[in-house]
Protein backbone atom coordinates (compact mmCIF):
# COMPACT_ATOMS: atom_id res chain seq x y z
CA UNK A 1 0.00 0.00 0.00
CA UNK A 2 1.41 3.11 -1.11
CA UNK A 3 -0.13 6.45 -0.52
CA UNK A 4 -0.73 8.45 -3.08
CA UNK A 5 -1.78 12.06 -1.95
CA UNK A 6 -2.48 14.09 1.03
CA UNK A 7 -4.36 17.89 0.97
CA UNK A 8 -6.52 19.37 3.33
CA UNK A 9 -9.62 21.07 2.08
CA UNK A 10 -11.28 24.23 3.67
CA UNK A 11 -11.31 23.63 7.22
CA UNK A 12 -13.94 26.55 8.13
CA UNK A 13 -16.49 24.68 6.38
CA UNK A 14 -16.11 20.94 8.27
CA UNK A 15 -14.36 19.43 5.65
CA UNK A 16 -10.94 18.83 6.62
CA UNK A 17 -8.11 16.21 5.12
CA UNK A 18 -8.99 14.06 1.98
CA UNK A 19 -6.31 11.17 1.67
CA UNK A 20 -5.66 9.12 -0.97
CA UNK A 21 -3.83 5.91 -1.01
CA UNK A 22 -3.36 3.70 -3.81
CA UNK A 23 -3.70 -0.47 -2.83
CA UNK A 24 -1.71 -2.55 -5.78
CA UNK A 25 -4.92 -3.99 -6.89
CA UNK A 26 -5.77 -0.48 -8.25
CA UNK A 27 -8.41 0.52 -5.79
CA UNK A 28 -8.27 4.04 -4.29
CA UNK A 29 -9.49 4.41 -1.12
CA UNK A 30 -10.66 8.77 -0.32
CA UNK A 31 -11.68 9.45 3.06
CA UNK A 32 -13.75 12.91 2.80
CA UNK A 33 -15.50 14.53 5.42
CA UNK A 34 -18.21 17.10 3.65
CA UNK A 35 -21.15 18.74 4.80
CA UNK A 36 -24.56 17.81 4.27
CA UNK A 37 -25.25 20.30 2.19
CA UNK A 38 -22.80 18.77 -0.32
CA UNK A 39 -23.73 15.22 0.76
CA UNK A 40 -27.59 16.07 -0.68
CA UNK A 41 -26.08 17.81 -3.54
CA UNK A 42 -23.55 14.17 -4.58
CA UNK A 43 -26.85 12.42 -4.01
CA UNK A 44 -28.78 14.47 -6.10
CA UNK A 45 -26.36 14.56 -9.03
CA UNK A 46 -25.85 10.49 -8.68
CA UNK A 47 -29.94 9.86 -9.18
CA UNK A 48 -30.17 12.32 -11.79
CA UNK A 49 -27.34 10.84 -13.98
CA UNK A 50 -28.56 7.26 -13.41
CA UNK A 51 -31.98 8.48 -14.20
CA UNK A 52 -30.83 9.85 -17.43
CA UNK A 53 -28.77 6.69 -18.41
CA UNK A 54 -32.43 5.05 -18.08
CA UNK A 55 -34.02 6.74 -20.51
CA UNK A 56 -31.14 6.53 -22.97
CA UNK A 57 -31.12 2.73 -22.23
CA UNK A 58 -35.09 2.42 -23.47
CA UNK A 59 -34.10 4.41 -27.09
CA UNK A 60 -33.88 1.42 -29.43
CA UNK A 61 -31.99 4.03 -31.96
CA UNK A 62 -29.06 3.92 -29.81
CA UNK A 63 -26.32 0.91 -30.90
CA UNK A 64 -26.02 -2.15 -28.54
CA UNK A 65 -22.34 -1.38 -28.00
CA UNK A 66 -23.55 2.03 -26.68
CA UNK A 67 -25.53 0.50 -24.46
CA UNK A 68 -23.54 -2.05 -22.63
CA UNK A 69 -20.79 1.12 -22.05
CA UNK A 70 -23.70 2.97 -20.18
CA UNK A 71 -24.84 -0.29 -18.26
CA UNK A 72 -21.19 -0.51 -17.00
CA UNK A 73 -21.23 3.44 -16.51
CA UNK A 74 -24.58 2.88 -14.48
CA UNK A 75 -23.05 0.26 -12.25
CA UNK A 76 -20.03 1.86 -11.50
CA UNK A 77 -22.56 5.03 -10.34
CA UNK A 78 -24.79 3.00 -8.18
CA UNK A 79 -22.09 1.30 -6.35
CA UNK A 80 -21.38 5.07 -5.71
CA UNK A 81 -24.88 5.98 -4.96
CA UNK A 82 -25.06 3.18 -2.35
CA UNK A 83 -22.60 4.88 -0.09
CA UNK A 84 -25.24 7.61 0.16
CA UNK A 85 -28.67 6.81 0.24
CA UNK A 86 -31.26 4.69 2.15
CA UNK A 87 -31.66 1.16 1.53
CA UNK A 88 -35.29 2.08 0.15
CA UNK A 89 -33.63 4.66 -2.17
CA UNK A 90 -31.46 2.38 -3.19
CA UNK A 91 -33.47 -0.52 -4.03
CA UNK A 92 -35.30 2.64 -6.47
CA UNK A 93 -32.22 2.59 -8.26
CA UNK A 94 -30.86 -1.12 -8.38
CA UNK A 95 -30.19 -2.44 -11.63
CA UNK A 96 -32.12 -4.84 -13.30
CA UNK A 97 -30.20 -8.31 -14.11
CA UNK A 98 -29.48 -9.27 -17.60
CA UNK A 99 -31.39 -11.80 -19.16
CA UNK A 100 -28.55 -14.48 -20.37
CA UNK A 101 -28.90 -15.51 -23.84
CA UNK A 102 -27.18 -18.84 -25.34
Amino acid sequence: MKKWTTYAINPEKRVKIKTSWFFEGGLLMFGLMISKQEHQEIEYLLKREMEEITLDLGDHRIDPSIKEAMEERYSVLFQLFRRFATGEECLQYMPKKKKRTN
